[in-house]
């Protein structure tokens, strides 16, 4: 399951946790092996937050080995009975300072061990404490060297260092709190069951918990943004206490993003705490304008101006008119004004892809700004027959700078037959080719339609052509620019024509291109509260990768896997052990861009730690969940 992913040997730094990419060289120590007798090595690879936090994870390294499908739910206990223990104390409560942890220890072997850690998070992750001897029965916690929090588990664990994978575990049956003189760091949770999903309807539950061991008033704040690094927009602040809540956010009001994440802090006035959501996208609207309401004053894009209706009850009947500043295939920003009032409601927005303005007037506008590049749908000969017959590419063979133009082009063919000498009894045209000294006769002629004026174009020729030969079919076409400076080329032609398949007199190939938004572009529109269509709510395609925690977790037995894929492609999503040990393929096969699900049942699977990765072209991610029976 593991992918190397970089290398390099890092000779600058003298502890590995400074940033930088690392081979470690390292042995096991000498050991004995008896002829026949096979004997086990283990690697633990670990990422920790800081070294301090390292060190104290590395602790849990050698322990975890001995026990891998250990429990960590409240109350529960199991495991062989000839390490049988129960935790006795604390099991309950609030705890300061050094407290003994107690336990009764009715296993067989005399040598066990009593291994003992606890979780700050109820159960997501654990921390060392201490090993003591099983017979012992109590140990001295000191507390103060943990964090305070009200989600703490205790779990003790008997075992012997030399008989690997047989113990007996007891955790704590309900939650601890550790609540020390100095202040206690707030604690938070979000919940939200539309992760990786779209937000269709108007309101979204939103569900938190908060809690603080001194148990003060927390200021909480919840935000969006349509990047994880902000910038935030604030939904709701307020004053709370300890406890479980659901917010019902209102969506109605809000740009449509393919895009989103939410944030909640929470703090005490001294020490705050944030929690950062999974993905999703918001796309809620009611109805929409036809596009054929919408006039295209000016500038040559091809863009697709989408005009949602996100409240009816605040239209007006206005005409508003759309300005965009910026350079063709850059970044442009769109203002919008409102003609009847001069009001600008919109002024320099960034056009993003799947992402709309502002909701103003009940509206909001999706712009869809297209790449300047050939459209292959649309561009089509005439008579169909001849569409096999034509290939266009980007860059050409030739020329320098290489640009793609917003530009259009009829090829007109004129009647193709030759003489006895191969020379075309019906030429359209004379053109220079790339070796410039050297024309070449066409039976068609080259109309850039977006300027109605005759095409620039040039003939890509090899040497040893004779000046004034007949254009062979096989040689390519190379577009130009209109008034190219230098040797500025754009698209290229390339037919392959048959005796049987070929153009005849007429016969035309219309090459149809997407066109970006410029500053030249301007359109206009006008809103008619009575005149409006019911929107079909579509599901947005994703802006990025990603792969979601899994619901619920822990589990039992069936789970649910999120992700979203933001281009087509071949999906692999393989459940992993603890060891790495493959163990089952979920899917394999073509995924367009979009959101899925994926139903996880594991009945024939033991209790423990599994791992879940998908693959698809570049992308790669894992994450870890939790089977308990």
């Amino acid at each position: 399951m593991w992918q190397w992913l970089s290398g390099g040997i890092d000779t600058i730094n003298s502890v590995y946790h400074n940033p930088g990419d690392n081979i470690i060289s390292f042995g096991t120590g000498s050991f004995s092996l008896a002829a026949g007798e096979t004997k086990t090595i283990s690697i633990v690879v670990s990422v920790s937050e800081n070294f301090e936090k390292f060190i104290q994870d590395a602790k849990l390294f050698p322990y975890h080995y001995y026990f891998p499908e250990i429990e960590t739910q409240i109350g529960s206990s199991g495991g062989d009975e000839n390490y049988h223990v129960s935790l006795t104390f604390p099991v309950e409560g609030t705890l300061n300072g050094t407290v003994p942890v107690q336990w009764d220890y009715t296993g067989t072997n005399p040598d066990a061990q009593v291994f003992i850690d606890c979780s700050s998070d109820n159960g997501r992750n654990w921390q060392y404490v201490a090993t003591a001897p099983a017979a012992d029965e109590t140990y001295n916690w000191n507390t103060e060297n943990n964090k305070d929090g009200v989600n703490y588990i205790l779990r003790t664990t008997a075992f012997t260092p030399d008989t690997a994978f047989k113990y007996y575990y007891s955790l704590s049956s309900s939650l601890i709190t550790i609540n020390n003189p100095v202040n206690a760091q707030p604690e938070v949770e979000l919940n939200i069951n539309f992760a990786g999903t779209t937000i269709t309807d108007p309101s979204a539950d939103v569900l938190w918990n908060i809690a603080d061991a001194d148990n003060s008033t927390l200021n909480v704040s919840l935000s969006y943004a349509a990047s994880a690094e902000g910038p935030w927009n604030e939904i709701t602040t307020g004053a709370y206490t300890t406890g479980s809540y659901n917010y019902s956010w209102d969506v109605k009001q809000l740009a449509t993003m393919p895009v989103c994440f939410l944030k909640l802090t929470a703090s005490d006035g001294q020490l705050d705490s944030t929690v950062i959501s999974p993905s999703f996208a918001v796309n809620y609207a009611v109805a929409s304008f036809q596009p054929s309401n919408i006039l295209h004053l000016s500038g040559l894009a091809t863009a697709d101006i989408n005009i949602e209706v996100s409240d009816s009850s605040a239209l007006i009947d206005d005409t508003y008119d759309l300005s965009f500043t910026g350079v063709s295939g850059a970044a442009v920003n769109l203002s919008v004004k409102n003609v009847n009032t001069g009001a600008l409601l919109v002024e320099n927005l960034p056009v993003i892809q799947g992402s709309s303005t502002p909701v103003f007037n009940g509206i909001k506008l999706l712009i869809d700004n297209k790449t300047t590049a050939v459209n292959n749908q649309k561009t089509r000969f005439n008579r169909a027959a001849l569409d096999t017959t034509y290939k266009i590419t980007f860059p050409p063979i030739a020329g320098n700078p290489k640009i793609p133009v917003p530009n259009d082009w009829a090829i007109i063919f004129n009647d193709m037959t030759t003489d006895l000498s191969g020379n075309y009894l019906y030429p359209a045209d004379t053109v220079i080719s790339n070796l410039g000294n050297v024309k070449i006769i066409t039976p068609f002629k080259i109309v850039n339609t977006t300027y109605n004026e005759p095409g620039e174009y040039i003939i890509f020729v090899s040497t040893g052509v004779q000046n004034l030969s007949a254009w062979n079919t096989s040689q390519r076409i190379i577009l130009r620019p209109q008034n190219p400076v230098g040797a500025t080329t754009t698209y290229q032609v390339k037919f392959n024509f048959d005796e049987v398949v070929k153009p005849q007199n007429g016969d035309t190939l219309f090459i149809i291109t997407d066109k970006a938004l410029t500053a030249e572009d301007n359109y206009r529109f006008s809103v008619n509260p009575n005149v409006v269509l019911p929107v079909e709510q579509k599901e947005l395609l994703p802006g990025n990768f990603a792969l979601f925690q899994n619901y619920p977790n822990p589990f039992n037995p069936s789970t649910t896997i999120k992700y979203s894929l933001a281009e087509g492609g071949r999906v692999i999503i393989k459940i992993f052990d603890i060891l790495g040990k493959e163990v089952i393929t979920l899917t394999d096969e073509y995924k367009d861009a979009g959101y899925y699900e994926i139903d996880f049942r594991a009945e024939n699977l033991s209790s423990g730690i599994y791992f879940y990765k998908i693959a698809s072209g570049s992308f790669s991610e894992t994450k870890k969940m939790v089977l308990l029976r």
